[in-house]
């Protein structure tokens, strides 16, 4: 079975929901100067993902460059 990436909306949706948790929640609370650029950090993520995704095609000598939803979850994994 095939599945197909999530849509750029349910994507900001997913990993603005991530993100907000870990800075609003937890035994670390980020200043709401922080908690105000999660949109603009959650944009700048996705664009870079697709940048990277659309210029490092996999090639018969480059098959590493498989970009998936992993990749862009450990942007916003808390550790």
């Amino acid at each position: 079975m095939l599945f197909s990436f999530p849509g750029e909306d349910a994507l900001t949706s997913i990993y603005t929901t991530l993100l907000m948790g870990h800075l609003t929640q937890g035994h670390v609370k980020f200043p709401p100067h922080c908690v105000k650029l999660a949109p603009n950090i959650i944009s700048s993520a996705l664009y870079l993902h697709g940048k990277i995704s659309a210029t490092f095609l996999p090639t018969a000598v480059k098959f590493h460059y498989i970009f998936n939803l992993r990749d862009l979850a450990n942007i916003f994994q808390v550790s």
